[in-house]
């Protein structure tokens, strides 16, 4: 591996905030778009990219506890792309708090620390607009 991709590497952290940055940014711009225009898909598509984009970058920078939740917010706005799940008030607020835990686990690791808050509920809250799964009942 070269030294640059080295999570520790401070150029790399460097580079993960400023690219963090621009990616949550992109994440609020296009969820209010899809607020005010539901059916838009190039906001969807903007979302998806964005989301993904992090998560790959905090995965590459260990920051598991980013990567992972932000998968999640990946795996529902697929089901978005794929029709499985619709846009609506309750999404989009999910997707709005959603964003404000990506902001505050990004600050907390810029800060020296590990985002510890109990997110148990907006993961369940996100969980529940995933499609169900293959022999598993479609939530009410």
């Amino acid at each position: 591996m070269s030294d640059y991709l080295d999570p520790n590497n401070e150029e790399l952290l460097k580079d993960f905030f400023a690219e963090a940055q621009a990616q949550v940014e992109t994440l609020e711009q296009s969820v209010l778009v899809l607020e005010n225009d539901p059916g838009n898909r190039d906001a969807v598509d903007e979302i998806f990219r964005a989301a993904h984009t992090l998560k790959g970058g905090a995965a590459t920078v260990e920051m598991t506890e980013l990567a992972q939740f932000t998968h999640l917010v990946e795996d529902v706005l697929d089901g978005i792309r794929s029709g499985k799940a619709a846009v609506g008030e309750a999404l989009i607020d999910v997707l709005l708090a959603s964003i404000d835990t990506i902001k505050a686990m990004l600050d907390a690791r810029a800060g020296g620390s590990v985002f510890r808050e109990d997110i148990q509920g907006l993961r369940d809250r996100l969980a529940s607009f995933l499609p169900a799964a293959p022999g598993k009942a479609e939530p009410p």
